[in-house]
């Protein structure tokens, strides 16, 4: 007898390698090794989260706006909040797919294969897509090639397939639930024009079919290209985080923080050295960013640091840092600019078009592991240093790449263009010499 579930599943599987989606933009990829590695602490961002399960679950008849567009500064908990209502709704069976954007992670940085990742999902997720999107393939035979418009990939990849599925579908007692995909960081695809033209698109489709049960929840910062098509349409539901943001959720967030540092024994277990006066002064300080607030977190808690001090004789310090990034960068990137290697170092995990491993990263600098990694943990509050030589290195925000790249931001700190070269040239090098030997990761980067 057929195993229809089995053969169900081999099906599907079949059809993603025919999408060739990218396996690691889901809300369900490792996030410490394919950020941003956000989610939401205990006890916070819980109404944000109701507002968003309501507008999500909510009938089309009573919430006939079919996109969802949460937006705010960096670092006020976006992509944290994505996560938990990808997660939220997966749970529940509502979440039709999830695409997390971050700059200087190859793909996912472009627009290029965001419809076949969509897709790939889908068909797993909603009854009835599979077949319809393989028959989308077998119709137009370039549908996957990168020459194809974005638009005409969704099109026939995304919104027909749902559309079709929710209409023919042969369970009309139990109705075609509504469906969400959830999109996170549309502001960090470097194909502005093309993503213009997608949340065009995609408000036109909800126009002209506004019974499809589908939504669509995007997270991003206020860019123009995005809030010149976002912020007046009526298919478009706005959700500003900067209202939603209050001294509660961080002082949550901040109970959470030290009681996992308690519990690692990075410090005493003792809660003495925060008086509540010193706690207000630094939910005040924090002002709303989560960033800011786990970059402090880990200034306060560095194990790593040499200076000797405690969190209580750090915290007059972690008071006086400017929440503006830029101070916070040159403020934690000042104190070990002077250490052998460190520019290279520096300037090779920020120009990188890919995030790299420490192994990788010593390759193409040139110098040994132990030296790589002698100056990477003493920028873990803004790097994520992996535990091991062959995970990839990553940033805890676009925005640290974006100030090393600037150099009116950055001053001396600034990653010139001209290590671009030198990194080309080690680059040749390393690929030369693998002529007569084993492939490794540094040459299959070079």
């Amino acid at each position: 007898m057929l195993d229809h579930s089995r053969s169900g599943i081999l099906w599907v599987s079949g059809l993603s390698r025919l999408l060739h989606p990218i396996l690691d933009a889901s809300h369900t990829r490792n996030r410490r090794t394919s950020p941003p590695n956000s989610s939401c602490l205990p006890g916070t961002r819980t109404e944000v989260i109701r507002k968003i399960s309501c507008w999500a679950t909510a009938s089309l008849s009573d919430q006939p706006q079919h996109i969802l567009w949460v937006f705010g500064y960096a670092g006020c908990g976006k992509s944290a909040i994505a996560q938990a209502a990808a997660d939220l709704l997966a749970e529940a069976r509502r979440l039709g797919a999830s695409f997390f954007f971050f700059r200087g992670s190859g793909d996912r940085t472009r627009i290029t294969r965001l419809a076949p990742t969509i897709a790939s999902q889908i068909a797993a997720t909603i009854p009835g897509t599979e077949q319809l999107i393989a028959t989308a393939l077998r119709t137009y035979p370039g549908l996957l090639e990168p020459t194809t418009s974005p638009l005409f990939q969704f099109k026939h990849l995304v919104y027909d397939p749902i559309r079709v599925a929710a209409w023919s579908s042969h369970r009309p007692h139990e109705g075609f639930k509504t469906f969400i995909i959830i999109i996170d960081g549309l502001d960090e695809c470097e194909d502005k024009e093309e993503v213009a033209e997608f949340v065009w698109d995609l408000i036109a489709f909800f126009q002209q079919n506004p019974n499809t049960p589908l939504r669509f929840l995007v997270t991003s910062r206020v860019e123009e290209h995005l809030h010149r098509r976002l912020h007046n349409s009526e298919q478009v539901c706005l959700l500003n985080l900067v209202h939603q943001t209050s001294d509660k959720d961080i002082a949550a967030a901040l109970d959470a923080l030290i009681e996992d540092a308690r519990r690692s024994r990075v410090f005493s277990t003792t809660n003495e050295w925060l008086s509540p006066e010193n706690k207000q002064a630094l939910v005040h300080h924090i002002g709303g960013s989560f960033i800011f607030l786990g970059t402090i977190m880990k200034f306060l808690f560095d194990q790593d640091c040499t200076d000797g001090l405690s969190p209580f004789e750090r915290l007059p310090v972690a008071l006086n840092m400017d929440p503006g990034f830029d101070s916070m960068y040159s403020e934690i990137l000042g104190r070990s600019c002077h250490l052998p290697h460190f520019f290279p170092i520096l300037n090779t995990v920020a120009l990188s078009q890919q995030p790299l491993s420490i192994a990788v990263v010593a390759d193409l600098v040139d110098i040994s592991v132990v030296s790589v990694t002698s100056i990477l943990v003493r920028l873990h509050s803004i790097l994520q240093v992996p535990g091991d030589d062959f995970t990839p290195i990553t940033l805890w925000h676009t925005s640290f790449r974006d100030f090393l790249c600037s150099e009116r931001r950055s001053g001396s700190l600034f990653s010139s263009p001209s290590h671009h070269r030198r990194l080309a040239y080690q680059c040749i090098s390393l690929t030369a010499r693998s002529i007569h030997c084993r492939s490794s990761a540094s040459v299959e980067y070079a």
